[in-house]
């Protein structure tokens, strides 16, 4: 029973996310990639400010120094902070746009709008591919991650002595919450939903590489949310393939596969899915290759 509601439940979350991308825009503006990071990265920006739909198409590269605008704390390349969606045109042989490099190409900081993205490839990004800092209610959906560079940086940010990569992270504050780093759950409300992602960290030994993190996402009473991560291809990685800290609301974890390689971060006891603090869960029907060698690595806690 409770699989048949998560199905209806995803079943209309999409119908939903394709009707409200539909009406944001009569006509979406389309940006094709130059290769030319000092073109490309621009116009993406300003492409995404205008709100409504996007679309990218082609070669696009973001291979320069990332921008903390006034008053931020973090870089990124691209910062989306109003209703947009987001998608990639297929080209004539089927692919889909790449976006290469860029430390954190998109970071959504859109408290109160909904964030769509869809059908990109990210192809060897820093740090990460998509950070959502603040949004009331967003969509990753039938996006490819093809390797992630750890950054020292964002190990720094998240308090870790190595270099540090998530894939898709949400959350206000990378470091684990504590009674000291809480974040701002407050940040987040809606449907979050992470759904049919091709995601190939690359991990590294000496790196800590994970692929998709929410930390203090959601606050009980006024902003809980609901959470869908189903679906998602994760592979070579030394961390947590999922990894939920102190969540206020429903989350469900259904259908992906997750395939962690041999290198392991070398931390104790190592799971392929990591649970901790607040949260209701559903976590079924997933399928877990534990290749790390540590004895103590399990498949969820």
């Amino acid at each position: 029973m409770k699989m048949k509601k998560l199905n209806r439940g995803l079943i209309s979350l999409i119908g939903s996310i394709a009707a409200w991308a539909g009406t944001v825009a009569a006509q979406p503006v389309v940006v094709t990639g130059t290769g030319d990071p000092n073109l490309d990265v621009p116009a993406v920006q300003a492409a995404v400010d205008q709100h409504g739909q996007v679309v990218l198409m082609g070669h696009f590269s973001f291979d320069r120094p990332p921008t903390t605008p006034t008053g931020a704390i973090y870089n990124r390349m691209v910062t989306v902070s109003t209703n947009v969606a987001i998608s990639g045109s297929r080209d004539e042989n089927g692919d889909l746009p790449t976006i290469k490099g860029g430390d954190w190409p998109f970071l959504i900081d859109a408290a109160g709008a909904q964030v769509t993205l869809q059908g990109l490839h990210f192809v060897r990004p820093t740090s990460g591919a998509i950070w959502i800092f603040a949004a009331s209610g967003v969509a990753v959906i039938g996006c490819r991650v093809q390797g992630i560079t750890a950054s020292v940086e964002f190990g720094m940010q998240a308090g870790q002595p190595s270099p540090v990569s998530s894939a898709i992270f949400v959350g206000a504050d990378p470091h684990p919450p504590s009674a000291t780093q809480l974040g701002h759950p407050e940040n987040f409300s809606g449907t979050v939903a992470i759904l049919n992602n091709d995601i190939d960290l690359g991990g590294m030994a000496g790196t800590q590489a994970l692929g998709v993190v929410m930390f203090n996402v959601g606050r009980s009473a006024d902003k809980e949310v609901e959470i869908y991560v189903s679906g998602n291809r994760i592979r070579n990685l030394t961390e947590p393939a999922i990894n939920f800290r102190v969540i206020a609301g429903r989350v469900y974890v259904e259908r992906n596969v997750l395939i962690t390689g041999s290198i392991s971060a070398g931390t104790a006891n190592p799971d392929a899915i990591r649970i901790v603090g607040t949260g209701l869960y559903l976590i079924a029907h997933n399928s877990i290759d534990c290749g790390w060698p540590d004895a103590t690595a399990t498949a969820s806690i």
